[in-house]
C-alpha cells in the first residue's frame, strides 16, 4: 500500500496459538441451531498418529512435476480441462512452528518468505522489498521497526528499530516470547505519490481508511484464508450445457465448499496454492501426451478420478458432502446410518446371495452385469436391482436408503461412467465386497489388499466369476465375514471426515510445494465463503451444506504424513495385489473345472 510521504506497510506477526475450541461466525440462517460435525475429533491430548497407507499415493500423484515444479504456463495449457480455478491467498503473517520463521502471504502481493535464525539484515531488507513490491532503489531508505501489539496506540513506548543484525536477532528472539508483534515497515514515497492521503502509523490497517475502501482486513487472527473461484473457459461452459447442467454445478460448487471447510477445520495452515479442478468424471490428462525429455510437463488438473493411463490429480469426491439430488446424506451422517443398519441383520442370518442396485445405463459394463441376474434360465447367485432415479425422487427414496441395503452376505461394486461414488456405501455393509476389476482409481482404492477387504471379480465373464465368489463364501463364512468386517473397519476407520480432511489437506500443501509461481487472484474471481456458498441454497441443498458445515476447528494437528514408496516398495505393493488376484482366478477356474470333471476332484 503506497501512501502519502511514506510507504508504510503494517503487518502482524503472531505466535502459534494456544489452540482453543470456537465456533466459527456465520452471516445467514444456514447453520441456525447447528452443532458440531458428527464425526469425533482424534484426542486432543495424543500425539498425532501416521496416516493410513493410502496417502503415500499423494507422492505418486505429484511425481510428474517433481523435478519441473509447477509453471505459470502448465497452469495455463490446464485451463482447457478444467471447469474451475481455485486460488488460496491469506491476510495475515503467521509464523509457524519451523525451523525458521514462515510468513504466509497476504492479498497486496506478499509471498511465502523464510526469515532464519541466521538471515542477515539486508536479507531481511531484500524479503520486505520483494514481499510488498518495492523498487530496487528503496533499499537504502528503507527502516524496520516493531512493538508488541498492546503498545501499538501508546505514546510512552516508541517503535523499536531494527537497523543491523543484532537488532534483527533480538527481533526475532522477542517474536519467539512475546504473543503477537507488530512489524512496520517504512520507506521514502515516491514523487507521484505525494497526492495521496496521510496514513497514521498507529492505526491498523484494519482501522484505515484505505482498508476499509477495500473491505479486507490484515489481521483475521485465526480465521481461514479466504478462498477465490475463477469459472473457466468458454469451451468448458459449452461441454457443460451439453451434458448435465445442474448436477455438474452442484458437484463443483460441493467441491469448493469443501475446500472452505478445509481452511476451516485447519485455519492459519495452508499455504497460498493456485490449483485448478474438473469435475467431470473420467480422467483427459493422458500420459502418453508427455513423455520423453522432447514433450513438456503436463497440466496439473485435480479430479475425483484417474486411471493407469493419465496423469489427473485425485481429490476427495463430492458425495463426502452430500449428494442432493439422490438424497445422498454427508458421508458422517451416512456412515452413522449404515453402522446402525448393520445391526439390523446379523451377517449370518443375511440372504446368501450378491446383491446390487443401481443404475445399468450408465455403462455398457452395468448393462452386462444385467446379464448376470437370475432368471429361468439359471441362477449366479446374484440378486440384481435397477434403481429408477426418477421414480426414487417422485415416491421419496423410499428404496434407496443406504442404511437398509445392508442385508445380503454380499455386495457388488461395479464401475458406471467412471468410477462410482457407490463404492465407500457398499463396503461400509460388513457385507463382503465382491468388487468388479476397476479401470478407474479414486483416493481410497489404492490402499485395500485383496482377499483383506474385498473380492476381486473378473470384468470379462463376471457372471461366472460372482457365482464363485458366492459359493466360496457360503462355504467359507468365517472368512467371508472376516474381508466384509475388515473391508467395512478399512471404510469406517481410514475413510472417516478426520482422514478425508488430512488427505485434502496433504495433497494441497504437497502440491503447493511445487509452485514456482505467486498465486495470483485474476479479475473476474469470486471471493468464496461458506455463507456465499450456504446462503443462497435451497431445500436438500442447504440442509446438506449445514449439515457438513465445519463448525470449529480440529483440536489436533492433521496426522503424519508418510514416506514416498522406494520404487522397490511399490513394485511390491503392486505385485502382491496382483498374485492375491491371480490367487483368486485360480481358484475360480479349477472350481469350474471341478464342475466339468466331478470325478476328478
Amino acid at each position: 500500500t503506497t501512501l502519502a510521504g511514506l510507504k508504510q506497510v503494517t503487518t502482524t506477526i503472531i505466535k502459534p496459538p494456544i489452540k482453543t475450541l470456537h465456533r466459527f461466525p456465520r452471516q445467514c440462517g444456514v447453520v441456525q441451531n447447528q452443532t458440531q460435525p458428527v464425526f469425533e475429533p482424534r484426542n486432543s491430548h495424543s500425539r498425532s498418529s501416521t496416516c493410513p497407507s493410502y496417502f503415500r499415493w499423494i507422492h505418486e500423484d505429484l511425481r510428474p512435476w517433481r523435478e519441473t515444479g509447477v509453471t505459470r504456463g502448465m497452469l495455463e495449457k490446464a485451463r482447457r480441462k478444467a471447469h474451475f480455478r481455485v486460488i488460496i491467498r491469506d491476510v495475515t503473517y503467521r509464523f509457524g512452528a519451523t525451523t525458521g520463521w514462515v510468513f504466509t502471504a497476504d492479498e497486496r502481493g506478499a509471498r511465502l518468505l523464510l526469515l532464519e535464525s541466521t538471515s542477515t539484515l539486508e536479507d531481511f531488507k531484500r524479503m520486505v522489498l520483494e514481499d510488498f513490491d518495492m523498487e530496487e532503489d528503496s533499499l537504502p531508505d528503507l527502516e524496520l521497526s516493531y512493538l508488541p501489539n498492546e503498545l501499538i496506540n501508546t505514546s510512552t513506548c516508541p517503535p523499536v528499530i531494527i537497523a543491523n543484525d543484532r537488532q534483527l536477532q533480538n527481533f526475532v528472539c522477542f517474536v519467539q516470547k512475546c504473543v503477537s508483534t507488530r512489524l512496520c515497515v517504512t520507506s521514502k514515497a515516491k514523487v507521484e505519490n505525494l497526492n495521496e492521503p496521510d496514513f497514521d502509523l498507529n492505526k491498523s490497517p484494519a482501522d484505515s481508511t484505505t482498508a476499509q475502501e477495500e473491505g479486507n482486513s490484515v489481521d483475521r487472527g485465526n480465521e481461514p484464508a479466504p478462498v477465490f473461484v475463477e469459472r473457466q473457459c468458454e469451451e468448458k461452459k459449452e461441454k457443460i450445457r451439453r451434458v448435465e447442467v445442474d448436477e455438474d454445478a452442484y458437484h463443483a460448487d460441493t467441491m469448493i465448499s469443501a475446500k472452505e471447510d478445509l481452511l476451516q477445520w485447519y485455519p492459519g495452515r495452508l499455504p497460498d496454492l493456485e490449483l485448478l479442478f474438473d469435475a467431470d468424471d473420467r480422467p483427459t490428462v493422458r500420459s502418453s501426451d508427455y513423455r520423453g525429455q522432447q514433450h513438456p510437463a503436463p497440466p496439473p488438473v485435480f479430479r475425483y478420478c484417474s486411471n493407469d493411463a493419465n496423469l489427473d490429480i485425485v481429490f476427495p469426491d463430492w458425495s463426502f458432502w452430500g449428494w442432493a439430488e439422490l438424497n445422498i446424506k454427508p458421508w458422517a451422517k451416512s456412515l452413522v446410518a449404515i453402522e446402525e443398519g448393520n445391526k439390523m441383520t446379523q451377517w449370518e442370518d443375511r440372504v446368501p446371495y450378491a446383491y446390487w442396485r443401481g443404475n445399468p445405463n450408465v455403462a455398457r459394463t452395468r448393462r452386462d452385469l444385467l446379464r448376470c441376474n437370475v432368471s429361468d434360465q439359471g441362477d449366479w447367485n446374484t440378486r440384481l436391482y435397477i434403481n429408477d432415479w426418477a421414480t426414487e425422487f417422485k415416491e421419496g427414496f423410499k428404496n434407496s436408503n443406504l442404511e437398509n441395503q445392508c442385508t445380503h452376505r454380499y455386495k457388488i461394486y461395479i464401475e458406471g461412467w467412471a468410477w462410482s461414488v457407490s463404492e465407500k456405501y457398499i463396503m461400509a455393509c460388513d457385507s463382503m465386497t465382491l468388487y468388479v476389476r476397476p479401470t478407474y482409481y479414486d483416493f481410497l482404492i489404492r490402499g485395500m489388499v485383496p482377499l483383506q477387504h474385498y473380492w476381486p471379480i473378473r470384468d470379462l465373464g463376471k457372471c461366472r466369476s460372482l457365482k464363485h465368489a458366492v459359493h466360496w463364501g457360503n462355504t467359507h463364512l468365517d472368512q467371508a465375514r472376516k474381508i466384509g468386517e475388515e473391508g467395512s473397519r478399512y471404510i469406517r476407520e481410514e475413510v472417516n471426515m478426520e482422514f478425508v480432511y488430512d488427505y485434502m489437506f496433504h495433497l494441497v500443501n504437497e502440491y503447493a510445494k511445487l509452485l514456482k509461481f505467486k498465486p495470483e487472484i485474476p479479475l473476474g474471481a469470486k471471493e468464496i465463503t461458506t455463507d456465499s456458498m450456504g446462503c443462497p441454497a435451497k431445500g436438500r441443498w442447504r440442509d446438506f451444506m449445514a449439515e457438513s458445515m465445519v463448525m470449529s476447528p480440529s483440536e489436533v494437528s492433521p496426522c503424519v504424513m508418510p514416506l514416498p514408496y522406494s520404487t522397490l516398495e511399490l513394485k511390491e505393493v503392486l505385485k502382491r495385489k496382483a498374485n492375491l488376484t491371480r490367487q483368486v482366478e485360480v481358484w475360480e477356474d479349477q472350481y469350474y473345472r471341478n464342475l466339468t470333471n466331478p470325478n476328478k476332484h
